[in-house]
């Protein structure tokens, strides 16, 4: 047996394990170290056991074995189901509507999606400037940690809500399906809360920085607000989402 087979049984038989919480990882923020169900996620696992076996691959490699582990667990889903892989791209939809790449290439023009990557650009350009200023350094630790906060949801509030947009582009019309839990609205949940973790996080630095009223930082806020209100208004179900686990009570 070869190691990627091995790698594959092994993330199987962790995806098994009872004590997982499936799809966990879909609606997280992906700050596993400050994660309570850490040691229930079946990503944060094979994270762990690809480190632990290749310690001196770079992100490129690890990548890369995630894309070979996808396509591994796909044939052996339709090894299993009695399906032939080229029955499946047959069947796939043609028309450049439902096209996954041309819709989601379609959405980066979205209005909302432009105000997303819009805070993404501004926010960045601030986090940059404010990690060379030397008074920075003399700040509190909260104001350090609140600035690794506003650092690591910068691109991932603008990534989700692409999510969101997109799924929603390619849903399919069914009168029976649970549009509730679809995972446009997942997404859309998650961009909301990182919303409000990068406005609180923008609230600290304001505070600490003793920010004057005209401080472009209370523009970022501003538009992070009109930005949470766009979202609601585009996916209005998305807070009656619920993430596995976290908004499960009996699990925590």
């Amino acid at each position: 047996m070869t190691q990627r087979e091995l790698d594959i049984d092994n993330l199987l038989e962790t995806s098994n394990d009872r004590g997982v919480i499936p799809s966990i990882f879909n609606y997280c923020n992906r700050r596993c170290e400050r994660c309570p169900f850490e040691d229930r996620c079946a990503l944060r696992a094979n994270e762990r056991r690809d480190k632990a076996l290749h310690p001196h691959d770079d992100w490129r490699q690890r990548v890369q074995r995630s894309f070979e582990q996808t396509i591994e667990l796909l044939k052996r889903w339709c090894e299993r189901e009695g399906v032939e892989p080229e029955q499946i791209m047959s069947e796939a939809p043609g028309d450049a509507d439902c096209d996954p790449m041309e819709v989601s290439d379609r959405m980066r023009q979205h209005p909302l999606q432009t105000f997303a990557e819009a805070y993404t650009f501004s926010a960045m350009k601030l986090v940059d400037a404010l990690r060379r200023s030397q008074a920075f350094n003399t700040w509190p630790a909260e104001a350090q940690d609140a600035l690794d906060t506003v650092e690591w949801y910068g691109f991932r509030v603008a990534s989700k809500t692409h999510r969101a947009l997109t799924g929603f582009a390619l849903r399919e019309d069914d009168d029976d399906a649970d549009w509730v839990q679809s995972d446009w609205n997942g997404s859309a949940k998650v961009a909301r809360l990182e919303i409000r973790e990068s406005r609180d996080a923008w609230e600290v630095l304001l505070r600490s920085g003793g920010a004057a009223a005209d401080s472009p930082l209370r523009g970022l806020i501003t538009h992070l607000d009109q930005l949470d209100g766009k979202v609601a208004d585009t996916f209005p179900q998305a807070m009656a989402f619920v993430r596995p686990g976290f908004d499960e009570p009996e699990r925590a």
